[in-house]
């Protein structure tokens, strides 16, 4: 998992895609942290893509 947020904050920027209703979300983050073994982004509780991710946790993130 260290590899992999490494490799995020390397790029600076990756894409988080998500789901509301039957349309898809895509939106450029920068922070990544690892606890416990988990990959966690920062975003606020009550922004949509916090909404969309607990509504479907099933996301893709996309870094170049």
């Amino acid at each position: 998992m260290e590899r992999v947020v490494n490799f995020l904050k390397e790029a600076e920027t990756y894409y988080l895609a998500t789901v509301e209703g039957d349309q898809p979300r895509v939106r450029p983050f920068g922070t990544a942290h690892v606890f416990e073994g988990k990959l966690y982004i920062q975003t606020g509780k009550v922004k949509d893509v916090s909404k969309q991710i607990h509504a479907n946790p099933k996301v893709e993130n996309l870094c170049i």
